[in-house]
């Protein structure tokens, strides 16, 4: 009988929450984990807490935070060989990598942004996860920068055939960005949960927002789907994914 594995997200907010995600991937021992705004020194740290052998990181910014620059990105951590990785971006304003402040809103969105995704192959079973960290938006409102980058989005989806999606994605669950993916793929966040930024670490404090997402193609069966708080200023998403033989 086939395993399914078990999938966390993440947005770990750059090294600031290294002392509580480390310690919850330690114990949450994911066979693949989807990590947004990784700075790339912590990679390593990343891969030996999942027990990854295997992982990728691509960057998205050069950002200036806390008194720094911190080159900031994806990451895709595994148990399993990483296959057929690409990084397809819908939103890249240059080859250089773009520079951003924390602290100046007008530049939040000079990163690229792109999906980072791979193929695993488990128990002769071949899954396609991908992550992303969505274009930005104030107070969640849908803007016409995200509905450009959503139909490219969409694009390169189609592409993929299926696949498991998770991320941050800077739109609530309600709205119309975050309802343009809910209308095509399933959306595995339970109902009950109203959203997924931790009031008590997050720097503007409770947010009754649903921006993290977990979304999948009908050749995947997700369960056990939880939103742990006290990670980062984002709650963690866990899932257990599996999928039909048939391929």
């Amino acid at each position: 009988m086939q395993r399914a594995l078990k999938l966390v997200s993440v947005n770990v907010e750059r090294a600031n929450h290294l002392e509580r995600v480390v310690p919850f991937l330690e114990r949450e021992a994911p066979d693949i984990a989807c990590i947004q705004e990784v700075c790339e020194p912590d990679v390593p740290r990343f891969a030996e807490a999942v027990g990854a052998a295997h992982h990728i990181f691509v960057p998205m910014t050069r950002e200036f935070a806390e008194g720094k620059h911190h080159v900031l990105g994806l990451g895709i951590f595994s148990l399993r060989p990483l296959e057929n990785v690409q990084t397809n971006y819908y939103h890249k304003q240059s080859e250089a990598l773009p520079d951003s402040s924390h602290y100046e809103p007008a530049t939040y969105n000079n990163p690229h942004r792109f999906v980072l995704s791979c193929e695993v192959t488990h128990d002769d079973v071949r899954y396609r996860f991908a992550t992303t960290h969505f274009t930005w938006s104030s107070g969640g409102q849908a803007t016409n920068l995200q509905r450009t980058n959503m139909q490219h989005l969409l694009h390169i989806l189609d592409g993929f055939g299926d696949f498991i999606l998770c991320g941050d994605f800077n739109a609530p669950r309600g709205g119309e960005i975050f309802g343009t993916l809910a209308a095509r793929y399933t959306d595995n966040i339970p109902a009950h949960y109203i959203t997924s930024i931790d009031g008590n670490l997050h720097r503007a404090g409770p947010l009754q927002l649903m921006v993290d997402g977990l979304f999948t193609t009908p050749e995947y069966m997700v369960s056990n789907v939880a939103l742990i708080s006290g990670v980062s200023d984002h709650c963690a998403v866990v899932a257990t994914i599996s999928r039909a033989t048939s391929q």
